[in-house]
């Protein structure tokens, strides 16, 4: 597999039980790529995410997160690496936005788990990325 790759699958297949969700998928992905995943309902675009990080258990392929198969490595590592924010984000309380950008950073805190000054301005410079910096104080539901 190709070192430069952030992401690859190749000819990956995943099975529910007698279903065949992915069919030999391959996918490539560098820095910078920006990939949209588009079909319709059961088409495998949530199958295919979570297989790409080692969630779902492939029944043929390889895939490589870096220069590794995520399914070998401890949920933390992967989580160092790739993260997932599902479509439909279900929050039982009201977090500020804030928050949760801050639960991005859980992978990188210490065994206490608190955010350090320096957590705090990767938060602030990923929303200040994304162009959201105004609403770090607002309720997530707003």
């Amino acid at each position: 597999m190709d070192p430069s790759l952030l992401l690859e699958l190749r000819d990956v297949s995943v099975d529910y039980g007698s279903h065949r969700a992915l069919r030999e998928v391959s996918l490539s992905c560098r820095a910078g790529d920006l990939v949209g995943l588009l079909g319709p309902n059961g088409a495998g675009k949530s199958t295919l995410l979570r297989t790409a990080v080692g969630r779902v258990p492939r029944c043929g392929g390889e895939v490589r997160l870096g220069d590794q198969d995520p399914a070998c490595l401890d949920p933390r590592t992967v989580a160092r690496r790739a993260a997932m924010v599902p479509q439909d984000l279900s929050v039982p309380f009201e977090y500020r936005v804030m928050e949760l950008v801050l639960m991005g950073r859980y992978a990188h805190l210490g065994l206490l788990g608190l955010e350090s000054a320096a957590d705090l301005e990767v938060a602030r410079g990923a929303m200040r990325r994304a162009g959201i910096e105004s609403l770090a104080e607002r309720r997530y539901s707003t």
